[in-house]
Order: structure tokens, then C-alpha cells, then sequence
């Protein structure tokens, strides 16, 4: 076998090689993250409401998608607001227990069901409904609220936040977001060089 190089030709592509500078490189890497990061955030989004009945404005309202700068170290970020969603975002239902038939008789609450998942309502009989205030006014949302057995105060119960929800889809597809952005990073990287050449 006999290999034959050109030194002039290699000269050529070490020149033009030489031409992929770290910033050209920093501007390519800052260009995939933003587009895996943008691709995930579509796709989680989409994921965390497939079966939970939240509004998908209610969702993005809580989700801050920052992309990342040109530079070495490319860094983008999902960030997620809030901690817990009140009940009344996922339409509580006053159930009523019907009563014996009596003139002026409507029948008595008897827990309320929280459509939770759009599959299905969660029912807990001793759950009960109440507007919420905003400070010292009467607020415009509802909450849901159990009287606690024997100090017999209220607790608020609440329902899926975004912010919970994201970091489910965030430790289920970790792998999958990697693998998006090695394929998107190795494919890019070929282009650049393609491009020099």
C-alpha cells in the first residue's frame, strides 16, 4: 500500500482549520443549547399537562426560559416560579348529598371532587370550598380547604404545581435531553468544519 501526501494541499486545510476560532466555536455551541433547551421546554411543557388540568398560559406564567449567551461555556436555564397551585385552579366541585323530599330542601355539601386529571375527579368527602381573601377583601379565587380532627382548624389544601411538575419531567427525560444535545452538538460541530473546509 502506498499513501502519497500532498504537504501543500495540508497546508491549505491547517490554514483553514485555524480559521474555526474559539469564538466561531463559542457562537455554534450557544446556538445548540439554546435550540435542545428551547426543544425541552416545548416538549416538558407539553408533558406536564398532558393528564394534569392545568391551562397551558397558567403553566408557561410560572416557566422563565433564559438562553444562553455566545461564549465558551454556553449556560441556558428553565427556571420555574411558585411553589403550590390552589385547588380552585383544577375546578372543585361541591358535591351534595341529597335529603329526604321537604318543601324548600336543596340537600347538604358532602366533600367536593377536584378534577385534578383531565382522566378523572379526585372526591374527599370531608373537603369543603371557600373564597379566598386578598388581604383584608373578599379575593376572585377559590380555595379548598379540611377541618383538622381535634384542633379543628383549616388547612388549604393544594394541588400539582408547575414547579413540581417540571421537576418530574426535568429527572424522567434527563436522558433524553442529554442525548438531544450530544446528536445536535456533534452534527453542528461536523457543519462547522464543513463549512471551513
Amino acid at each position: 500500500m502506498k499513501v502519497t501526501f500532498n504537504a501543500a494541499e495540508l497546508d491549505v486545510l491547517a490554514a483553514d482549520l485555524e480559521s474555526v476560532s474559539a469564538q466561531r466555536i463559542g457562537v455554534r455551541a450557544s446556538e445548540v443549547v439554546n435550540r435542545v433547551i428551547t426543544r425541552f421546554n416545548d416538549t416538558q411543557q407539553a408533558a406536564q399537562i398532558a393528564d394534569i388540568n392545568l391551562e397551558p398560559a397558567y403553566v408557561r406564567s410560572k416557566t422563565d426560559l433564559r438562553l444562553a449567551a455566545p461564549g465558551a461555556n454556553p449556560r441556558a436555564e428553565i427556571v420555574t416560579r411558585g411553589d403550590l397551585t390552589i385547588l380552585g385552579r383544577y375546578n372543585p366541585l361541591v358535591q351534595v348529598r341529597k335529603q329526604p323530599k321537604r318543601a324548600g330542601s336543596q340537600g347538604a355539601p358532602d366533600g367536593v371532587a377536584v378534577q385534578l386529571r383531565r382522566s378523572g375527579a379526585t372526591y374527599q368527602p370531608k373537603w369543603f370550598t371557600m373564597r379566598l381573601r386578598r388581604g383584608v377583601q373578599a379575593g376572585a379565587e377559590t380555595g379548598v380547604f379540611l377541618r383538622e380532627r381535634g384542633s379543628g382548624k383549616l388547612k388549604h389544601i393544594y394541588g400539582p404545581s408547575p414547579y413540581s411538575l417540571f421537576r418530574h419531567q426535568r429527572d424522567t427525560r434527563a436522558d433524553e435531553l442529554t442525548d438531544d444535545l450530544a446528536r445536535d452538538a456533534q452534527q453542528s460541530l461536523a457543519q462547522l468544519l464543513q463549512e471551513a473546509l
